[in-house]
């Protein structure tokens, strides 16, 4: 989610087919999205750390694969208590959601949403110098002003002011 500046909505259309291995990471490719209800599809690069960890859950998924055949389709589906990947269907929205909640609290971040992630991914890139042009084309905004709003903190921090009357 966070390489990608993914939606909840995002995550759970993920096909295994649209995710290409590349020599410097890897390439998702997003079919359809909030902002692309004409379905033009794009392209987002993912980390060399983001491809390890989805080939060992893509690894674990078809190892634990209740049905014949090959772990095709869905990239992230249900996954039982006993451990089993279970059905053909992808995770909705509202489970991609309740995973991210659960997971942040569990390392101790409370009030975490679906979301977050492609917030929080927002501001880190702002604050590591990326432009608002930048960011609103890697999250695939239509209106760079909500780059702006999610990363005022960021922005303030090495805006004018800050460059000019700050110091070093």
């Amino acid at each position: 989610m966070s390489d990608a500046l993914l939606r909840a909505s995002e995550v759970a259309a993920i096909d295994t087919r649209d995710i290409a291995r590349e020599k410097d990471g890897g390439r998702l490719t997003i079919q359809r999205s909030k902002t692309d209800q004409e379905a033009e599809g794009a392209v987002t690069y993912l980390t060399p750390a983001t491809m390890t960890a989805l080939d060992n859950w893509l690894c674990a998924a078809a190892a634990a694969w209740t049905s014949s055949g090959p772990y095709e389709g869905p990239a992230f589906r249900r996954v039982t208590r006993s451990g089993a990947v279970s059905g053909h269907a992808p995770l909705t929205t509202n489970a991609v959601r309740a995973i991210v909640r659960k997971r942040a609290a569990a390392v101790g971040v409370e009030g975490a949403s679906g979301h977050s992630c492609r917030v929080g991914s927002a501001q880190s890139l702002i604050e590591r110098g990326a432009s608002t042009a930048a960011v609103a084309i890697a999250g695939r905004w239509k209106d760079p002003g909500m780059v702006v709003r999610y990363a005022k903190a960021q922005e303030a921090g090495r805006g004018a002011v800050r460059r000019y009357f700050g110091g070093k």
